[in-house]
This record gives C-alpha cells, sequence and structure tokens, in this order.
C-alpha cells in the first residue's frame, strides 16, 4: 500500500528539502520573496479535524475543512475506504481528493516524526502553480462509541492555521 503522505508529483524530491526537524515536508524551505507574485497565498486553516481506526497507530480514515483566506478557496476533504488514489503510477505516495478539485491532501503514519502526517497541496494562480505544506496534528483519541475502533481530533476541536512553507511549484503540464 503507498504511504499516504510525501512529495506531490508537482514538488520536487526531498533530496532538494531542507525538512523541520523530525518532519518530511514535500516543500521547498526558501524564502517566499523568491516566487512573489499577487496570487500567492500566505496561510490556511484547518478545522473540524477527525479521523477514526481499529486504532490509535492504524487511522485509515480522516475528514477535515480547508480555508485559503487569500483565493477564498473553502472545502471539505476526505478519506475513507471509497476514496481513490491520484497519484502517477508507480508513485511511492498516495495522494487523494477534497470537494474541491483545486486541494489534494496526503493521510499517513510518519515513523520517522512518529506521528500521523497531514499534507495539504493547493494549486495557486489559475492552475500555473502549486503550494504545500503538512504539519503532525496533535490528536486526542477515544474508543468509539460503538467499541470497535478509536476516533481522533484535535484537543478541545480545535483549528490548525499554519503559512505555507515553500515556494509554489509549477503544476506539471
Amino acid at each position: 500500500m503507498k504511504k499516504a503522505f510525501s512529495i506531490l508529483a508537482s514538488v520536487v524530491s526531498l533530496a532538494a528539502a531542507t525538512p523541520r526537524p523530525a518532519v518530511h515536508d514535500y516543500v521547498i524551505r526558501q524564502p517566499r520573496a523568491a516566487a512573489s507574485t499577487d496570487c500567492i497565498p500566505e496561510n490556511f486553516t484547518v478545522s473540524n479535524f477527525f479521523a477514526a481506526g481499529s486504532n490509535s497507530t492504524s487511522l485509515d480514515e480522516a475528514y477535515f475543512s480547508y480555508l485559503d483566506p487569500h483565493t477564498g478557496l473553502t472545502t471539505t476533504c476526505e478519506l475513507n475506504s471509497t476514496s481513490v488514489d491520484l497519484s502517477a503510477e508507480g508513485s511511492a505516495y498516495a495522494n487523494y481528493a477534497c470537494d474541491d478539485s483545486l486541494l489534494k491532501f496526503q493521510w499517513g503514519y510518519d515513523e520517522d516524526a512518529g506521528g500521523f502526517l497531514l499534507g495539504v497541496a493547493e494549486t495557486i494562480c489559475n492552475g500555473t502553480y502549486s503550494t504545500s505544506d503538512s504539519w503532525i496534528p496533535d490528536l486526542i483519541c477515544q474508543n468509539c462509541t460503538s467499541g470497535l475502533g478509536v476516533e481522533c481530533k484535535l484537543p478541545g476541536n480545535d483549528s490548525y492555521t499554519a503559512d505555507f512553507s515553500g515556494i509554489p511549484q509549477p503544476v506539471p503540464a
């Protein structure tokens, strides 16, 4: 099975990246000024995050809302048993669609980071660039009310806001 996080097709390899400690972002960490244009957003917010699975190390379902205040993109994203992997054939990593096709996401356990990683990639600038970021949510898990598996949420149903951390990459033709 493909890992549910990592490099998107529109972003250069990890070998060229300078990751945060213990997190394998799939973005180039350089000053944003190198890609200055009015269509590049600064930040995004993930809210209503929910994950579930058979146990806290096997969370194979995820749901969240996404907001980019710069572009106005508001959408929801869901990974479940019917989700389709959108990555290119032969890719080592799985990418999933959100309700708005301008946003794709990755979700999976990152052994190096010791937690589940959510990656988002937004197509921007009229489809010419993609910008992305990833984070490890601090989840609180409890047994499901049905007694089958666990369900996890952010503490207090918090939202997560972050700056996009790398230079936007051209979307492949």
